[in-house]
């Protein structure tokens, strides 16, 4: 998929180690699939939240208090980066 708004991930860029480890994954997995439909995408990622029409919220981490809200254009290959979110 191509990832859109990958600078808005710089708010949570050197929190610690692990969240850099994990954004680094993330962001990797996403732009190497090609996911069809929310369901593969759930099959990925099962802690994934589904907040409005094509927009999911994902937990980052083990941290709950930290989310990305991504929207989805699964014909089209794209996916959005809106916000991150702290708690």
């Amino acid at each position: 998929m191509r990832l859109i708004g990958i600078k808005k991930l710089n708010a949570i860029k050197g929190v610690n180690d692990e969240i850099d480890t994990w954004m680094s994954a993330w962001v990797a997995e996403i732009i190497h699939v090609s996911w069809k439909s929310d369901m593969e995408l759930i099959d990925a990622f099962p802690r994934v939240e589904h907040v409005e029409n094509f927009s999911y919220m994902f937990p980052v981490f083990d941290h709950d208090h930290i989310s990305i809200k991504v929207t989805f254009c699964f014909n089209g290959g794209i996916a959005v980066i809106h916000e991150v979110i702290s708690k």
